[in-house]
């Protein structure tokens, strides 16, 4: 099959290679299928846009990455297919479908497929029995993980020790298809103005997340690694191919095994090669030990983003954080000591929480000897423990998926205003930055402010 991979266009301000569609369009390929990537919000495209690709081309099947905020562009685009040409499967996968199946595959209904989890596994089998003529349900249903309008809700079957399509073993994964999304083609600093070298291209080294944080759609999953010798094949790749010397780790939990850590930096070390690196997806504090972070620097680490969230225990306990405000004031303190830039996490607006709590999160913000800060307004993740919460509590009606986005406000509760909100981030950001030791600290790291 002919298969073109979208990645939508929507407000994010991070743009790098999408591991998630490059790891998708290998395995296809390795199944036989000519795959095709369009990035959207590198390109900024259009619906308009979108038509005219898909009139001038023989797109056999086209698969969304979808996150929250992506929902109504994608309803557009799968409209849109099936106006130019109804034989042209159209299938989602990615955050939002694999938190929300039922209610996508449902709301969406130009939509074909839909595969929740990871679709690594799955979706070349999809594909091959649909080439086979194998369109039943019967036989689709077999598919872990696999919604249509058909299939409306699916479970993995019982004998099958595959769940939700997860790999378990990630080293039998082909590295992603970076010709389809090379480095140099994209901003050089992803995830901001930061970065030491160019060309940068985003790594992952594990997946999975054990935790069990409320307000995450992606918590209680099973924690997988590669091995070092296949993440340094990659590197290496990257390396002679595109000229790539910074990476960026977006593992969930990077950090979570010290053995792996260790090996990595070891790796890295003995290759010299002077690769840079930093972690922007967030390592958790719990795992933070002072000699794995030297060790991290002196292999090239320059940056870490850490997850702490809100600024009572209150909260950190009713969203199952597993972290309490001494531990983040003596980890914190611990990697202000390494020289590492680090970047805090915060959340505002969480179900439960007062404005007044909100305003201990900005304290102790502006308390913790950190580098950078990004303050996000709570959005209910489907899939999240909250957002089945939520759903019982039939509170999902007011729900706009057009907010979801860090800089807006998707979601308030027990009577606090979206503006109150909104006002709260904005505060935060202007009291943190507007320091003479921070400016100062941004001013040095910047490396460019351009694409």
């Amino acid at each position: 099959m002919n298969v073109l991979l979208v990645l939508p266009t929507n407000r994010s301000y991070v743009s790098q290679p999408n591991l998630g569609l490059g790891y998708l369009a290998s395995s296809l390929r390795n199944a036989g299928h000519s795959v095709f990537l369009l990035d959207g919000l590198r390109t900024r495209l259009t619906p308009g846009r979108f038509r005219d690709i898909i009139r001038k081309s023989r797109f056999e099947a086209i698969g969304f990455h979808m996150f929250t905020q992506d929902y109504h562009w994608v309803a557009a685009c799968c409209r849109i297919v099936k106006q130019v040409d109804k034989s042209i499967l159209t299938l989602a996968g990615g955050p939002h479908p694999s938190g929300d199946p039922v209610g996508t595959i449902k709301g969406l209904a130009d939509l074909d497929f839909l595969l929740s989890g990871e679709s690594d596994l799955t979706l070349p089998r999809l594909l091959a029995l649909i080439e086979s003529g194998a369109t039943h349900s019967a036989a689709l249903s077999q598919i872990p993980g696999l919604f249509s309008q058909d299939i409306p809700k699916n479970t993995p079957p019982a004998d099958c020790s595959v769940e939700y399509g997860i790999v378990e073993n990630l080293d039998d994964l082909p590295f992603p298809a970076w010709d389809l999304m090379p480095p140099n083609r994209y901003p050089k600093a992803p995830h901001g103005a930061f970065f030491r070298q160019y060309p940068v291209a985003p790594l992952i080294v594990s997946r999975g997340c054990p935790f069990e944080c409320t307000f995450c759609a992606g918590a209680r999953r099973k924690h997988r690694k590669r091995s070092i010798e296949n993440v340094m094949g990659e590197i290496d790749f990257l390396n002679r191919h595109y000229g790539v010397k910074e990476l960026l780790i977006e593992d969930e939990n990077f950090t979570m095994d010290r053995r792996l850590v260790n090996s990595f930096c070891e790796a890295l070390l003995v290759k010299d090669k002077g690769y840079t690196w930093s972690c922007p997806s967030g390592i958790r504090l719990n795992y933070v030990d002072f000699d794995d972070l030297m060790l991290m620097k002196r292999a090239g680490c320059h940056s870490v983003s850490v997850g702490i969230e809100f600024g009572t225990e209150r909260i950190h306990d009713i969203t199952n954080k597993r972290l309490n405000l001494g531990l983040i004031r003596e980890k914190v303190a611990l990697l202000a000591r390494t020289g590492i830039r680090t970047t805090g996490f915060f959340m505002l607006g969480i179900p439960g929480e007062t404005v007044a709590e909100m305003r201990q999160t900005m304290q102790l913000a502006l308390a913790l000897p950190l580098d950078r800060i990004q303050v996000n307004n709570f959005m209910p993740l489907p899939g999240s423990q909250i957002w089945k919460q939520l759903e019982i509590e039939n509170k999902l009606g007011q729900i706009d998926y057009n907010r979801y986005f860090v800089h807006d406000v998707a979601y308030a509760a027990g009577g606090i205003k979206r503006s109150d909100i909104k006002k709260r981030q904005r505060i935060t950001y202007l009291r943190f930055y507007l320091r003479w030791r921070i400016l100062v600290g941004i001013l040095a790291d910047i490396r460019s402010i351009g694409p």
